[in-house]
């Protein structure tokens, strides 16, 4: 029996002088996210971490897709072409680049401190503890000062009808965020359960650092 072992390439293309880097990714995340989506959030990594720590790059795009519930297998590779264009960028044109294509900027940086958080540790929170807790992410939510919420609160709170006057893309993520918590706290009693979903794969990777 003989085994193929070359690459399928499915398309070649050559590089614009302009481009500044290459995502090398697998359909683990581009089935989760759009290529606009990784190169906005490429491009706010690079501005918040800098050039030289493509790691933390590659890892803020895996750690948003595991946040939006991607449970397939995870490969970002990512090589730079143009240091000098990377190291022009602005907070406040990346931010841009972000929420024009749906990504809370800059809560979409730290979707890592979302997955090492646990419902437990929301439901701890008290009113004040909740808005340190969420400004800390990169999330703007007056109202839940307004609304006097603390964590659990939060955790029991439907965004449909609760309103927090959220941006949508800010929306979107801490929707994704209480949907991690209610996933990771349920499956805690039920191990079986997080397994089958996937879900003991994307907690393990976030403990131990695997990327």
């Amino acid at each position: 029996m003989r085994t193929e072992a070359s690459a399928e390439v499915a398309e070649l293309w050559s590089s614009d002088v302009t481009d500044a880097f290459l995502i090398i990714a697998c359909d683990g995340i581009f089935e989760e996210i759009s290529n606009k989506q990784a190169v906005a959030l490429a491009r706010a990594a690079f501005q918040k971490y800098g050039v030289d720590d493509v790691g933390a790059v590659a890892k803020s795009i895996i750690e948003w897709v595991m946040l939006k519930g991607g449970t397939d297998n995870m490969t970002c590779v990512i090589q730079v072409l143009d240091k000098d264009s990377l190291k022009k960028l602005d907070s406040r044109t990346v931010g841009s680049e972000c929420e024009a294509c749906g990504l809370a900027y800059p809560a979409v940086l730290n979707a890592g401190a979302v997955l090492r958080t646990t419902a437990r540790d929301v439901r701890h929170l008290d009113e004040p503890g909740l808005q340190r807790y969420l400004k800390d992410v990169g999330l703007y939510a007056p109202r839940v000062a307004e609304l006097a919420m603390d964590g659990t609160d939060l955790l029991a709170a439907d965004l449909t009808s609760v309103d927090l006057d959220l941006s949508d893309s800010d929306a979107a993520f801490l929707r994704a965020s209480l949907e991690w918590w209610d996933i990771t706290s349920s499956c805690a009693e039920n191990p079986k359960m997080y397994a089958a979903i996937g879900g003991g794969g994307r907690r393990a990777s976030v403990e131990k650092g695997y990327y």
